[in-house]
């Protein structure tokens, strides 16, 4: 069994595709495909369930994927074993969540990769039970979200930091400050993040609190997109403050005051407890605390 086999075997199993995989490994899709059966010949098991075009993981598949993962992590950290301790190197798979993706990620990944340009990162964007999920079977070794602090007995965490959320709306049209209240928030349109962001959980329990309810206009993931539609005059939003603090500042979102709804999120950075913690890891880590000090 070779690495090359395995990191191959890891590719198709991230793209669920042959073709793909070999396009973006550099090989031809015949050599793919022989790679994989000699694989499954030498471990007697098939890895994949081919139907047509269509790609996907055997159980089987599924648990190499867990042993392929670290087995390749042990051979990069082997491998750099006469290197300086002094630069860390190798690779930093990190899980995170798209609010943070597209606003403090880009921020520490470029520290990080200026810092340390032996490094190099992977980011997997995560939902739901993928959030727990992906470190326990060791498809990340991080994973930096934001929720409710992790109770989980497997999980250690490096670093939890608290934002406020807040409602927003046009800066253009909410100019001057006004006490609003359940009732006349539920004439207004709304731009919300999709049912499994905590920050929509606590909005719709506190309106329903106040025996009132909302359907909103849009919906959708990406809060950057929410922030400018909702500068547009589209609609208000409840989102954490880190997704729209350059927004506040450039002037083109105002804060609404709704006495009572005040909640916090938890930024978190968390591994899996038996991880062993790379040079990669920690120096993002190292980073991470330091930026929200």
């Amino acid at each position: 069994m070779e690495i090359r086999t395995l990191t191959t075997f890891l590719k198709v199993a991230e793209t669920q595709n042959f073709t793909q995989a070999a396009a973006l490994l550099g090989y031809s899709q015949s050599a793919v495909t022989i790679q994989i059966r000699q694989l499954e010949k030498e471990l007697q098991v098939q890895l994949f369930d081919r139907i047509g075009k269509q790609v996907s993981l055997t159980d089987k598949g599924r648990q190499l994927m867990v042993y392929a993962n670290t087995i390749i992590e042990a051979a990069e950290q082997a491998s750099s074993l006469g290197l300086d301790d002094s630069e860390p190197e190798g690779i930093l798979r990190l899980g995170t969540v798209d609010s943070l993706a597209a606003t403090i990620l880009p921020d520490l990944l470029s520290q990080l990769h200026l810092q340390y340009p032996k490094i190099r990162s992977e980011i997997v964007i995560l939902e739901g039970s993928e959030i727990i999920g992906a470190p326990r079977q060791n498809q990340v070794d991080a994973v930096f979200t934001v929720s409710q602090p992790r109770t989980e007995n497997d999980v250690l965490t490096i670093l939890e930091a608290w934002s406020p959320l807040r409602l927003i709306g046009s800066s253009e049209r909410f100019r001057t400050s006004h006490a609003f209240t359940p009732e006349e928030l539920a004439e207004e349109r709304f731009i919300l993040t999709e049912n499994q962001h905590s920050y929509r959980d606590y909005f719709e329990r506190w309106l329903a609190h106040h025996d009132v309810s909302m359907e909103p206009t849009i919906t959708m993931t990406n809060p950057q997109i929410i922030v400018e539609l909702v500068s547009r005059g589209l609609g208000l939003s409840y989102l954490p403050e880190y997704t729209f603090q350059s927004a506040l500042e450039a002037g083109k979102v105002s804060v609404l005051d709704v006495p009572g709804l005040e909640f916090s999120d938890c930024i978190q950075l968390f591994h899996h407890r038996d991880k062993r913690v790379t040079p990669p890891m920690q120096a993002f880590f190292d980073l991470a605390i330091d930026y929200f000090k």
